[in-house]
């Protein structure tokens, strides 16, 4: 899984996770304000941290949205740890 999954695809499979959420398109959102305001609950938060722990094998606090409260925040930081992770290997 791990040479597949380049930059930008964490982008785009958050969008598609939080878009889901929230019941609207993925052109619909916009990725530079919070996702609270975007009416992301607590439980999807939690729920998506999840998600994307299975898909990228590592681990995420489900506090993510606070400490990144935008999807270009969040995704961001996980392109960034993902990456780190393993150019390493």
């Amino acid at each position: 899984m791990g040479d597949e999954i380049r930059r930008g695809d964490i982008h785009a499979r958050l969008v598609a996770m939080v878009a889901e959420a929230v019941n609207r398109q993925p052109g619909e959102l916009r990725c530079d304000i919070p996702v609270s305001k975007l009416d992301v609950d607590s439980v999807a938060v939690v729920d998506i941290a999840k998600q994307l722990e299975t898909w990228l094998g590592m681990e995420i606090e489900p506090t993510i949205a606070w400490d990144y409260p935008t999807i270009d925040g969040m995704a961001s930081y996980l392109e960034e740890q993902y990456l780190a992770q393993h150019s390493a290997r």
